[in-house]
């Protein structure tokens, strides 16, 4: 479902980078590091597209072999900054910086799943609160690129 949503985004006109697909090895290491595994779905992204930008909007992904790039669009980083100072839970990865300053997040597991859901985390909510009753975006990482694809199409 994922090459279907960004086949028909790329014939739209919608894809505006190169696809920068990620190692499998970088996936691991990434994986490592978190100490949670990313869902078949994601995982499926970021080795054939790597990240993505849309018209209004930005999917974060991984840089290959680099979890520490200074590239605003490297999730590992993003996420490992927003779990330190936001406090936002360890097992959420950030997929995007929505323009309110909430975060769209994939809440990853300990052991490998084909889907996550994808949740929102507000930096001006109690964090306490957000984990308690999180707002859930999307089921899934490919059901949140479609919305994401969708959205896309209103900007153009």
């Amino acid at each position: 479902q994922i090459d279907r949503a960004v086949k028909d985004a790329k014939d739209d006109g919608l894809w505006l980078i190169p696809d920068k697909p990620v190692s499998v090895a970088t996936i691991e290491q990434c994986e490592q590091e978190l100490r949670l595994k990313l869902p078949t779905s994601y995982r499926h992204f970021l080795v054939h597209y790597g990240m993505a930008v849309l018209p209004g909007i930005e999917l974060l992904g991984v840089v290959d072999g680099d979890l520490e790039a200074l590239n605003h669009l490297n999730t590992f980083r993003r996420s490992t900054e927003y779990h330190l100072s936001e406090k936002m839970p360890r097992n959420w990865l950030v997929l995007r910086v929505l323009s309110d300053g909430c975060l769209a997040c994939l809440e990853l597991l300990e052991t490998e799943t084909t889907e996550a859901r994808v949740l929102l985390w507000d930096v001006y909510e109690l964090p306490e609160r957000q984990v308690r009753s999180a707002h859930v975006l999307a089921s899934s990482f490919d059901e949140y690129l479609r919305l994401c694809i969708d959205e896309a199409r209103g900007y153009v």
